[in-house]
């Protein structure tokens, strides 16, 4: 009997074999490809435990084994990183560029793991944890105006405000309230900002006729912040063999509209930021959270249960070694 370090290592190629190949895998494939020390019938005993404790199943068409649940769950947790010199070389030299605020960074490196490994990710940021940082005002024309406000992660909104049909408010009247937002709203949270208006009623009355109708119009507009999800690659999981198309509508519309870390409940638990979920659906996620500063950044990765969780896992760590260093407060 194999030790159990042994076993988990034969468990791993195994399913790392099946992954690539698609196949059932059977001992001589095993030792054919990995080069494996070891006699047909030792790694047979292996398999047979593997699929005794749920690992493993055997297939009716083959005396191969296929990874179950457990199996791929076993894999995605344990399987090591390893370096892709391309994608490396890529992000060193995205995150060398200056002046470029953290989520303009993501966005192309997000676009470079997806062209280099064909992942299908999804990055987030946590809003709750940013703050107003600047608030400014252009005049489009007599009655429209764009606001521009800018967050502690270099967010950059831009809100416009049509005064079309309120002919009783003026642009003046506009000017005046974005001064007293500059005056009393800077380094306020994002999640606080509509409380911390509605606060200001008593002092923009003083100096705003209409002043309800101009709050409002801040409130409804202006100062609504969500967590928005980007998705890149959304082709991969499309082209990925074994999601039936119910299963694919459903995980497109969640990855589009909710957090990712929210939805998996399994957690890995040597690492609190990091959850891996592998689901009866043929759907398996992986996500991570990336504290900077203020904020949250969740990158995700979905894809079919014989996803590359090697290469997923490595470009998530690679994206994290390079984001911490450039965009911590010491640095910036």
């Amino acid at each position: 009997m194999y030790m159990k370090e042994k076993r988990d290592e034969i468990l791993l190629k195994i399913i790392d074999l099946y992954i690539k190949s698609g196949q059932p895998v059977s001992s001589k494939q095993l030792i054919s490809e990995y080069k494996l020390a070891v006699s047909s019938a030792t790694i047979r005993n292996i398999m047979a435990d593997l699929e005794n404790e749920g690992f493993l199943e055997k297939t009716h068409t083959s005396s191969g084994r296929i990874p179950s649940i457990s199996g791929y769950k076993f894999f995605a947790e344990h399987s090591k990183s390893k370096t892709n010199e391309l994608l490396e070389s890529k992000l060193k030299e995205i995150f060398s560029k200056r002046y470029l605020s953290i989520d303009v960074t993501l966005d192309e490196a997000a676009k470079a793991i997806n062209e280099i490994i064909g992942l299908t990710l999804v990055t987030s940021s946590n809003v709750n944890t940013e703050v107003l940082k600047s608030i400014q005002l252009i005049e489009l024309n007599n009655y429209s105006a764009t606001i521009i406000l800018v967050t502690s992660t270099g967010q950059v909104a831009n809100k416009t405000i049509d005064l079309t049909n309120f002919q009783d408010i003026k642009l003046e009247d506009v000017r005046i309230a974005i001064r007293l937002f500059k005056e009393r709203l800077i380094n306020t949270s994002l999640i606080n900002l509509r409380e911390k208006a509605l606060a200001l009623k008593p002092i923009l009355s003083k100096y705003i006729k209409n002043y309800e109708t101009i709050l409002q119009s801040f409130i409804g507009n202006v100062f609504e912040f969500e967590n928005k999800n980007h998705v890149y690659g959304k082709s991969n999981i499309i082209k990925q063999e074994g999601i039936d198309r119910l299963h694919l509508t459903q995980i497109l519309d969640l990855i589009e509209n909710n957090s990712i870390w929210n939805m998996i409940e399994s957690k890995v638990e040597e690492d609190e930021t990091l959850k891996i979920d592998v689901r009866n659906s043929n759907i398996s996620l992986i996500s991570k959270k990336i504290f900077v500063n203020n904020t949250t950044k969740e990158i995700s990765v979905i894809g079919s249960n014989r996803m590359d969780y090697i290469s997923a896992k490595s470009a998530i760590a690679l994206l994290e070694s390079f984001i911490k260093p450039k965009f911590s407060k010491k640095n910036n």
